[in-house]
């Protein structure tokens, strides 16, 4: 299997498990109005969002030692966090959901914005247990990208492995 493809599929399934995260701290999971959308809208976003941060750490993760893939775990969060919120954004202004009274174009610089109010929200978050809880978890999921980027043999200078 290709190192793309190693990489792509271990972003799927961690993007689908961090999708239960939003869903959980937003408070919708009760069943209440808006409920059905938040089952098919997040996690389809959390999906995007794996993908996405999973090959922005591709290059970086194949340089750095142990040590560096810790600090790369720690931030991976928030670059996480800051591309699910672009999309969210983007979902929201396709669905309706926030007026924009004008056109597409200029609800773009609005989801910047939207994006930096999560990662403040996971900096106020993270003097918690839950934001213990959650940059643990991102650091190890760094670590097991890096080791499926490393089991075919490394990067893409090197042939991937076959099975």
């Amino acid at each position: 299997m290709s190192t793309r493809t190693r990489i792509t599929l271990f972003g799927l399934a961690s993007g689908l498990l961090w999708s239960l995260a939003p869903i959980y701290f937003s408070g919708r999971y009760y069943f209440g109005d808006g409920a059905p959308e938040i089952f098919y809208i997040y996690p389809t976003l959390g999906i995007i969002t794996g993908i996405l941060v999973s090959f922005t750490l591709y290059k970086p993760l194949l340089k750095l030692k142990p040590r560096g893939v810790l600090c790369l775990g720690l931030l991976a969060l928030p670059i996480g966090a800051f591309y699910f919120s672009l999309f969210a954004g983007l979902a929201d202004i396709a669905g309706g959901n926030i007026g924009v009274g004008g056109s597409f174009l200029q609800a773009l610089p609005g989801l910047f914005f939207y994006g930096l109010f999560y990662i403040c929200a996971l900096v106020m978050m993270s003097l918690s247990y839950t934001g213990l809880i959650l940059f643990s978890s991102a650091v190890i999921t760094t670590y097991l990208l890096r080791l499926t980027i490393l089991q075919g043999g490394g990067g893409p200078d090197k042939a991937p492995a076959t099975t």
